[in-house]
């Protein structure tokens, strides 16, 4: 790149979200979570829904498999499933450390997680559950990812969608106990033991996600597709630069207003979208009274307003190649939900 030249300064675009497609959740897994039903692995074992005292026991071996599953050994991965299954009194003598192990943690100023080593019961117990359920670990190994690491979060991931904390040595300590899983007991009614062994997790996500909405918090919703709303973002960038107008536009010009971008770009575009407007508030106007004379709209308005019942693709007037990204869908034109999206890049 030549210094004459510069990369295009992002532009804010206000998308409705009713058109930007949901990231994937998998509601049958999710459904059977919450119903306490387990996953059957291909060898008959069962893995129970996962629970919030499990995952911090995850959180004081810093197991590998909670932020690297993709890479991490079977052995930590064994060591996951059993936290993950076994009775919660067992988890304490599974938690027991290595005396000269822990001495020497305490004793260094940047302690390093020592791994397994360090819980030789727990090793002890991941290497017997692994030689006897290795081949299912191996066959089932996406199925368990997704039932210990996604489904449990699909609650949260519906908050604080764009304020991504930072990062942190520890996630699920004494904040997350007091600061979610404390609240999530009242909202549920449920005893502090009930919820860190016996809710699922699933569940105390999305009561915690409801109970931000019923108190006003925005944007409490399934997460978007991040890769569809990045393209989505890109071609209205472009269309902003070329001085075209968004399919939404069309529908509703008056939470979609035309931008500075597009005026510039396309000074014509002015009276062309002023006329959708005064077309829109003849739409929605109130009916005339009986008897009283009724103004039949403009052909030219018939033709740039789409079909609001089954949204279907329309022929923007005097530009090009808008029919493409007419994809608003039947089921959302009664209403429109917008939020503002960051620029794309």
């Amino acid at each position: 790149m030549t210094s004459t030249e510069q990369t295009p300064k992002p532009i804010p675009v206000k998308i409705p979200a009713s058109i930007v497609p949901r990231a994937y959740v998998n509601y049958d897994a999710e459904v059977r979570a919450c119903l306490g039903l387990p996953l059957v692995l291909s060898d008959g074992f069962e893995i129970p829904p996962f629970t919030a005292g499990r995952l911090m026991a995850w959180e004081v071996i810093s197991t590998p498999f909670f932020l690297h599953s993709d890479t991490c050994d079977p052995l930590d991965a064994a060591a996951a499933i059993v936290l993950a299954t076994c009775a919660p009194a067992q988890i304490p003598d599974l938690l027991t450390e290595d005396r000269a192990l822990a001495e020497q943690r305490t004793a260094e100023v940047q302690a390093q997680p020592c791994g397994l080593s360090a819980y030789p019961k727990l090793k002890k117990a991941a290497a017997n559950w692994l030689l006897a359920h290795g081949a299912a670990l191996a066959s089932d190994y996406q199925r368990i990812c997704e039932w210990l690491l996604v489904i449990p979060a699909t609650g949260f991931l519906m908050r604080n969608q764009d304020h991504p904390s930072a990062p942190r040595e520890w996630w699920f300590e004494g904040s997350f106990a007091g600061g979610v899983l404390a609240p999530a007991c009242r909202m549920l009614g449920v005893s502090y033991n009930e919820i860190l062994w016996y809710v699922p997790m699933c569940v105390v996500g999305h009561a915690v996600a409801q109970h931000d909405a019923s108190v006003g918090v925005k944007g409490i919703e399934r997460p978007p597709d991040r890769a569809a709303l990045d393209r989505m973002m890109q071609e209205a960038e472009e269309r902003e630069r070329r001085g075209e107008l968004h399919p939404w536009q069309y529908l509703d010009p008056i939470n979609y207003p035309l931008s500075q971008t597009q005026a510039e770009a396309n000074p014509d575009l002015i009276g062309q979208f002023q006329d959708i407007v005064e077309s829109w508030h003849r739409k929605h106007s109130p009916a005339p009274e009986q008897g009283a004379e009724q103004s039949a709209a403009p052909l030219a308005d018939k033709e740039m307003t789409p079909n609001a019942d089954t949204c279907e693709a329309y022929d923007a007037p005097s530009a090009e190649n808008q029919n493409e990204n007419a994809y608003m869908c039947a089921s959302e034109a009664g209403r429109t939900i917008t939020v503002e999206v960051q620029p794309h890049g």
